[in-house]
Order: C-alpha cells, then structure tokens, then sequence
C-alpha cells in the first residue's frame, strides 16, 4: 500500500478502539437494541416512577417548554430541584426530543438510550486506560468490565447509572493534574465531569466518587510527608468546577431539601436538618460474603461487586507485578478505598467519614460505593491483559495456571454439594457453572505459555465478554413473562379512564387508588392527581394531611378512581374496561377562587386546628400565618375563572367588587411569581400549603409563573463551568505546555 495511503487510514486509527467498543456493547445487549422481544423496564421503581417522569418530562420539551414544574401530584412540586427526574442531566434532553410515538417515548428508544449508557462508561474506562498508556485491546477489555459488570450491570435506575458513568473521566483528568500534564486545566476538567455526575440526578454515587478524589487529591498534597503548595492548588480548582458545573442541580436541590421530607427507610420521613441514622447505612451496607461476588455473580446485596474470574485474575496479576509503579499503586489504593467503603458498617472507614465529613450520611447505601473498586479494578485489569500477552516468566504462568486449576476444581465441588444440598438457587446454577469453566479455559491459556500477545489478548478479551454478557443479560426481562413484567404492563392498563378525565372541563384534580394503579398515573397520562409516588414531598405538603377529606375537597379532587365509593364519593360516573369506576364529587372546590376575609395562625398547631374547625368556611376565608394581610368585605358578587394552565404556569381572571385575595390550589413553593396586570405582587401560603394573592376590586388578569433564582443561577454557573474549564485548556495548550510527562514522573 502507498505512503500517503497508509496515512490517510492512520488518521482513523483513534476511532478502531470506540467502535470495537460499541460493537461489543451492542453484541452484549443484542437482546434489547436487536430485538423487541425484551425490556430493562419492568422494575417497579423504573415502571412506576421513572417512566412517568420521563413521559411527563419528554411531553414538554416536545411542547417548547423545560419542565421545572410538576403539577401532577402532590398539588404541584418542583420537579428539576427533586434531583431524581434527571431534567438538569443534558443528555436526558436527547432522550426527550427524540422523535414520539403517538405521544408516548418509544420503548426502542428508551432500550438503545440504556445501551448507550452502558456504552458510554465503557468508552470513558477505555480513554482513561488509553491515557495511561494501556494497549488497545487491554483497554477494550476494561470497558467492558467497568460499563457491563458490577455495578452498572445490576443497576436499572438510570439516574443512578447516569452518575457512575464519569468516573473514569474524573480521575482520568485528576491523575493528569497530578503529574503535571496541564495542571490547571486538568483539574477543571476533573471537576466538570464530577458536576456531570451530580448532574445526572442522585446524590450517593458522586458523593463516593468526590471523596474518592478527596482521598486522592489528600495523599499528594501531602506527598512524602511534604506539604505541596501546587497539589493544594490542584485539589483547589478541582473543587470550585465540580461546583460551578453542579449547580444547576446542586442549587435547586438544596432550596428543595431545606424545605422538604425525604422517606429513608423508616416509619416516618426525615428532613435537611436531621442526619441520616446510621443504622439505616448498615441496612445497606455490603456484607463481606458479598466478596464472593467479585467472582461469581449473583452473590451481592443491594449493589454487586461482580468482576469475573478473567477480569479478576488480570487484575490481580496487573497488581502484583506492576506494583512498583506508582500509577498502579494508586489504583490498588482507590480500588480497596471503595471496596472498604462499600462495606459500611462493617468496617470502621464508613463510619469515621459519616461522622466527620458533611453530606455522607445522605449517601444512604453505602454498598454503592462499590462503583468506586469496580472501576480501579477495571483499569488494574487493564495492566494484568499488557503484561500477560507481553510474555510472563514461565515460573508466573505455570503458578497462574495451577491456581486456575485448583480453584476450578474447587468451584465446580462445592457447586455439586450445594446442588445435591438444595442450597443453591436455580438461577444462580449456571453462574457458578461458568466461573468454573472460565477458570479451566485460563488455566489452559496460562499453562500454554507459547501463544502470540495478540491472541493471548483475544482469548483473554472473549473470556471477559462471555462472564460479561451472562451476568448482564440475566437482568433483562422476557416482555412475554407476564410475572416479571407486569408492572410494565400495567401502565397501559386503564387508558380509557384518562380518555374519559381529559374530555372533563378542567382543570381538576383526581384521587387514585394505589391498590389499583400503582403507578403515577398523573405524570404517566398527564392528569393531576393529588398524590403520587415520588422519594420525597414539600414539607407544607406533607403537614397539610393531603388524604384529609376537608383538604382534598379545598384542593380541587373532583374525581376518585377506584372499586368502591369511599366516604363523600357516592356519584359514579364511569366504569373502565379493568372493572375500576370513576367518582364524582359535585361539591370540590374549583381551582380558584376569591376569599375577603385572613384568618390569622400564629403557630403551625393553630393552623392546623383551624384549617380542620368545620365551622370555618374555607370559600369564604383564608387561614395564614401571615397577620399583615388586609382584605375588605363587601357585599358585592365576585367572578373568577382560570384562563390558561400549563405546568410552569397559570392564568386567572378575576372581577372584585373590593379587595380580597385569589386563592390558587397549588403548592407554595421558592420561584413562583405572580403578576397583577403585568404588575408583581406577592404570593402569600396560605390555607397551611396554597397560594393567594392579594387583587384590589375592579377586573384583573392575575399570573403566576415559576422561574425559581436557584435554577437560573444554577444554569449561569454550569455554562460558566464548563465554559471555564475549556478555557484555561486552550489557554494552557497555548502557552506550551501540551507535552505529557511520562507516567512515573507523577503516578
């Protein structure tokens, strides 16, 4: 072949590893992206909550409008400032704006949106063991043990999964800053993708991920028992851009927490100020037999540390021999940091950071943190396929290959025990099964000693992907498996009741039966019920006893979905196909309407007492704990109705014969503003929850809108963040320092 031909396929040579990467990830996932035959979707949580935040997320941005409200549940909560929906990640927006289906996000989609997930950390692990001059297929090979083992294997949420996928880019970066490959413009990069991570919608993984670096980021500054002004100065920008880039999440949920409950596994749910009891962190905490499931998968509580038999051994290998390198001493470091950590309370470490560092004890799993070992021992890995395929001692191999050999031995004994014991789960059979035979396959390929690297690579590379692809393919669902997949399946039940709601004249709110539909049926169809399944709830909410039969009327809950006419519902106005019957409530409150008369409550007690005293007419007066309102009472008829309702914001026209207030059903909550006229006016909580705004007489347009500060300052920030750090990039590639030091000079 020419010269010049030669070098125009050079320039492609970069990309042979990422497509080698995704055609892999594919091959894995053939099931979902190939076919339409499984889902990843039939988890309760993913059923129930999540697929109706999305379609309820997706339904507005098809619509022209960023979803920061929703009105849905609950009377109306912010939705980006829960964290969990995933609307501040920037790639759930592709997701969103991807084409509809009839209206609804196709399943195809959201399946190759998992895939690409996966993909994604996959891809990331292999630049970082790229960039720590790993070969090729040795890089490969860590990418797909990090993007399809472990964690990200048995982990279907995907803001979960979303937050674990950049790490390898974070301490890709933070390793470079710290052997001086562009300090400065390193670091931020390192805090940009962890504020990527708090991006992506929950809190826990890059909690483990930031005090992983802060372990990092601690050792060097302090480097031979020398304190290093420069690494201080490293950690310093590292902090500030994880910051700035997180807070278009970071804000809002702060705002949120402060004024919310959050439900952790106990009776009652806790707010910001409470910290987390620690026995709730050794409930999901991982037991040490768990390290079983480093080799076998299927042996995990909560999270799985799941590497492989090959992936193991290599890592190990990786290990052992490498150890003299500072870049694999590290690694070791961080691999055994996340797996202690991961433990909880079973080893002292957790503890010693859930008393002393603040947000730790929000991190309510601790077995999350293995993401944290999965990923270091990924890249170890990564070391173990280099110097296995370029040539062990004979002495190393034959001892590999005899370890190999007995361990096989050993599995497959103590998997005939538990067999003829019943000890052993059907299911988990075939894992152990396979351990065993990977095990004798590498026994083989060590006790040989003669192939050539390329095919030691190849071999070792297929061993990964079989153990990879039967642990990941385990947890997809067979959509004709009625049991597993049920609550998938229940979401397109009952689709003629919402048909028969949405031809009602609203708005209006609706009581579900959750014995009866599970799931968020207001998010899912895009109706407002006045509960929901969600991880937390405005605090004014939860106080104001939502079930109260006084409340719900106040709140506009025209409607009731169920089997049976309970308490005040005795109007049936539908029956559904499933059996379920609509309820009416002629005598529920509309959405607005106008009150000339504040009663104050000093105390939330008061409050309460007076907001449930059945001789306080709620239409007529308002109960608030504010005594500065002052309203006039006429005799004179008032008129009010809503104009226009979308989630960010509502319409009303009122006509008073003297001043009162308009009193909104809808949530109190920080960034909702109201205009009179065109002219701002105060919101006041009102009726322990609501919004009310004060309107002098004569006809009037009142509006309100929610544009909370937290998320515009939040998004000014993150641009400012990443815009930041792409900067001082091009600014330090412009002065010259774009040369890399080699490894051992820093790692």
């Amino acid at each position: 072949m020419p010269p010049a031909e030669n070098h125009h396929f050079a320039r492609f040579e970069p990309l042979a590893g990422p497509l080698a990467l995704f055609g892999l990830s594919v091959t894995l996932y053939w099931k979902l992206v190939l076919t339409t035959q499984y889902t990843w979707l039939a988890g309760t949580d993913i059923a129930y909550q999540v697929l109706p935040w999305f379609q309820f997320q997706a339904g507005q941005w098809h619509a022209g409008q960023f979803p920061l409200w929703d009105p849905y549940h609950w009377f109306g909560q912010p939705l980006l400032a829960q964290a969990q929906p995933g609307a501040a990640y920037p790639l759930n927006w592709l997701l969103f704006l991807a084409p509809l289906k009839d209206g609804w996000i196709p399943l195809e989609v959201l399946n190759w949106y998992f895939l690409l997930i996966h993909y994604m950390a996959a891809l990331f692990c292999y630049f970082f063991c790229r960039d720590l001059e790993r070969s090729r297929p040795a890089s490969i090979l860590a990418g797909l043990v990090y993007g399809f083992g472990g964690y990200l294997a048995v982990t279907d949420w995907p803001q979960m999964l979303n937050g674990a996928v950049w790490g390898p880019l974070i301490f890709l970066f933070l390793f470079r800053a710290f052997r001086r490959c562009r300090p400065i413009s390193s670091a931020a990069l390192a805090g940009v993708f962890l504020g990527a991570s708090m991006l992506s919608g929950h809190h826990q993984v890059p909690i483990f991920f930031g005090l992983a670096a802060a372990l990092f980021s601690v050792a060097h500054c302090s480097q031979g028992w020398r304190f290093r002004p420069s690494a201080l100065a490293v950690t310093a920008v590292f902090v500030v851009f994880a910051g700035l880039t997180s807070a278009l999440q970071t804000l809002p949920a702060i705002e949120y927490g402060q004024r919310a409950v959050r439900w952790v596994s106990l009776e009652a749910p806790v707010d910001w100020n409470q910290t987390l009891p620690y026995l709730i962190h050794e409930r999901f905490s991982m037991p040490p037999l768990n390290l079983l499931g480093i080799l076998f998968p299927y042996v995990h509580t909560h999270s799985s540390p799941f590497l492989g038999v090959a992936a193991f051994v290599l890592a190990v290998t990786g290990l052992w021999i490498g150890r003299s390198g500072p870049a694999v001493r590290n690694l070791a470091a961080l691999a055994l940091f996340g797996l202690l950590i991961s433990m909880g309370g079973n080893t002292p470490l957790h503890g010693l950071f859930y008393a002393l560092v603040p947000m730790v004890d929000k991190a309510r799993n601790p077995a999350m943190a293995i993401v944290v070992f999965h990923g270091f021992a990924s890249v170890l890995a990564a070391y173990g396929v280099d110097l296995v395929s370029g040539g062990l001692d004979s002495r190393s191999s034959q001892r590999i290959a005899r370890c190999m050999a007995v361990f096989a031995g050993l599995t497959w004994a103590t998997l005939l025990v538990l067999i003829m014991a019943g000890k052993i789960a059907a299911d988990a059979v075939g894992g152990f099964a396979l351990a065993g035979l990977v095990a004798i396959a590498l026994a083989v390929l060590f006790a040989a000693g003669t192939l050539e690297p390329s095919k030691v690579s190849f071999w070792l590379l297929v061993l990964v992907l079989i153990e990879m692809g039967h642990n990941s393919s385990q947890r997809l669902v067979d959509r004709r498996d009625t049991e597993r997949s049920k609550p998938l399946v229940r979401l397109t039940e009952n689709i003629d009741i919402a048909e028969f709601l949405r031809g009602k004249a609203g708005p209006f709110r609706v009581e579900v039966d959750d014995k009866e539909i599970p799931y968020n049926f207001g998010d899912w169809h895009g109706i407002e019920t006045s509960a929901g399944y969600l991880a937390s709830l405005t605090s004014n909410t939860y106080r104001l006893e939502s079930y109260h039969e006084r409340v719900q009327r106040m709140a506009g809950v025209r409607y009731r979905i169920g089997k049976e006419a309970e308490g005040r519902w005795q109007r049936e106005v539908f029956t559904a196909n499933s059996g379920l019957k609509v309820f009416e409530d002629p005598d529920a409150f509309p959405r607005a309407w106008i009150v000339h008369s504040v009663v104050t409550a000093p105390s939330e007690a008061e409050l309460r007492s007076k907001l449930f005293d059945p001789g306080l007419d709620l239409r007529a007066q308002a109960v608030s704990r504010d005594p500065a309102i002052n309203l006039e009472s006429c005799p004179g008829r008032d008129t009010i109705r809503v104009t226009s309702y979308t989630p960010n914001r509502l319409s009303v026209f009122a006509g008073l014969s003297c001043r009162g207030m308009v009193v909104v059903s809808d949530t109190w909550y920080p960034g909702w503003e109201a205009l009179v006229d065109g002219r701002n006016a105060e919101i006041h909580e009102v009726n322990g929850a609501f919004r009310g705004v004060v309107v002098e007489a004569g006809d009037h347009v009142v509006q309100m809108r929610y544009r909370p500060s937290s998320v515009l300052w939040g998004g000014w920030l993150t641009g400012a963040g990443i815009a930041g750090a792409l900067a001082l990039l091009l600014v330090e590639r412009q002065r010259g320092r774009s040369r890399q030091p080699p490894l051992r000079s820093g790692l």
